[in-house]
């Protein structure tokens, strides 16, 4: 076969270029070849002179723009307004008037504003709507293009403008997108949509609660119902996800927030009380609207309601534990009818289930998890996160299951019911003397997890036939036994 020219090289390249390019669809941005600009793509337009382009790539060819940058939902915008509508909101300033924010989220200073939306081709002046009062001013050109019944934010262009004494200083727009748009591969928040059907209850926002809740909101989850009684405390909060400025709210609350500024389509249910047998009915109306129970309480009897609640209504439930200063924890997964419950658990590693070594359960947090006079032990809060990742994957992995994933393959890895994880070799326990991590593949070693083989029990009181079990190990009638437990 004779040697390609360059010429004939080049042409060849192009030919193929032209067959793999992309379909360019109405609404999509685009190089518009003939205006030398981009722009969304209309319906008038001539694909052959249209080169498809991520939004985010419009920056890559020149400087970054400059000046104030104005951030505003998309859902803000859509919907039906008539024309040339105007829209009063209230924003968040941030860094000193470098970003202002429709959201309505986050700590900054709050202004007034307005959007403006049209389908003129003519610009619209700053000055020519809203009110006296304005520090930010929006104008939205619509595409013509669009579909108008479905309320769909297709825009040619957005022009922001931010007061400076008496003038209005051109800003940038960037639009978040619509909830429909959250798992969009390019502009959405999440790669994927995978769980996003899914809820999820956590009992328990301290350290380690908190921190699954925020795990599972950036993972997709866009339905939890979170439960605690406490609030945010100084001693505690440099272990939480929330800032400083929380101290005092609820924790349900206060996680809440940091999960909406992460995903603003959360829904979020906040449940302020204590979990004991008073409230167990409670309990089981939160679990029974679940997919699967995150129980991060760290007081035994709570425990072991919400595991009678989860195995009773069958619902899957991870448990986590932090061993005293967190020098280690362990995580218990419990599938009813599958595997062996927070029950069995205790009675059969007692001493590993009592590892916390604290005078009041709830004490715990505020005590950094002992009451006992301790060396100086810095970065606590980075031992406590692999159990809450943990618990969160195994949380994940449950959800996951009947869905094609690239994570089916942990389906094979994470087979045990219960698993440990030590951060150091504790002094006066019986990890004292673990072999050093070095470069040892096998064997119990530091900052790596083990899966410990756990039986269900067939005389548990909670999962397993106690009544019946009792009554054969001591030869008696089983309605002598039944009578007792009422009694």
């Amino acid at each position: 076969m004779p040697e390609l020219s360059e010429r004939e090289r080049v042409e060849r390249v192009v030919e193929e270029m032209e067959r793999a390019r992309p379909v360019v669809r109405v609404g999509d941005m685009a190089y518009i070849q003939p205006e030398g600009r981009a722009r969304r793509f209309r319906a008038e337009d001539d694909p052959r002179y249209a080169i498809p382009i991520h939004p985010d790539q419009l920056g890559m060819s020149g400087p970054e723009p400059t000046g104030p940058r104005i951030v505003i939902p998309a859902s803000v915008v859509a919907g039906e307004w008539g024309s040339g509508a105007v829209r009063k909101a209230d924003l968040t300033s941030f860094d000193e008037g470098d970003v202002y924010s429709f959201t309505g989220l986050g700590p900054g200073v709050r202004v007034r504003g307005s959007i403006h939306r049209t389908t003129s081709d003519s610009p619209v002046s700053p000055d020519s709507f809203g009110d006296p009062g304005d520090k930010v001013r929006v104008v939205f050109y619509r595409n013509r293009a669009s579909d108008l019944s479905r309320g769909d934010p297709v825009f040619d262009a957005a022009e922001g403008f931010v007061r400076t004494h008496s003038e209005w200083r051109k800003a940038i727009v960037q639009v978040l997108p619509l909830r429909r748009d959250l798992f969009a591969r390019h502009q959405g928040l999440y790669e994927t949509d995978v769980v996003a059907d899914k809820t999820v209850a956590v009992f328990g926002l301290g350290s380690v609660g908190g921190e699954i809740g925020l795990n599972l909101g950036q993972s997709g989850i866009c339905s939890m119902f979170l439960a605690d009684k406490d609030r945010y405390d100084v001693p505690n909060v440099a272990r939480q996800i929330a800032p400083v400025s929380y101290v005092g709210r609820y924790k349900t609350r206060g996680a809440a927030d940091v999960l909406r500024e992460k995903n603003p389509f959360i829904d979020v249910k906040c449940f302020e009380f204590e979990v004991s047998r008073k409230t167990k009915e409670l309990v089981r109306e939160i679990v029974k609207q679940a997919d699967v129970v995150v129980c991060a309480l760290d007081e035994p009897r709570a425990r072991r309601v919400i595991n009678e609640v989860c195995v009773e209504e069958g619902k899957a439930c991870v448990y986590g534990g932090l061993r005293r200063r967190a020098y280690g924890g362990q995580v218990l997964f419990v599938e009813p009818g599958k595997s062996p419950c927070l029950a069995c658990y205790e009675a059969e590693m007692p001493e590993s289930a009592a590892d916390r070594r604290i005078s009041r359960p709830e004490q715990a947090e505020r005590i950094a998890y002992s009451d006992l006079p301790v060396a100086v032990e810095p970065g606590l809060a980075l031992d406590i996160k692999p159990i809450a990742l943990m618990m969160t994957k195994l949380a994940l992995q449950h959800l996951l299951r009947g869905k094609e994933t690239t994570l089916r393959s942990l389906d094979e890895d994470l087979v045990a019911s219960l698993y440990i994880w030590f951060s150091r070799r504790e002094p006066d326990t019986p990890f004292a003397r673990l072999e050093p991590l070095g470069f040892e593949m096998s064997g119990l070693r530091i900052l790596r997890w083990f899966g410990i083989p756990l039986e269900r029990r067939s005389d548990c009181p909670v999962c397993g036939d106690f009544v019946g079990r009792t009554a054969e190990r001591y030869g008696i009638d089983r309605r002598e036994v039944e009578a007792g437990i009422r009694d």
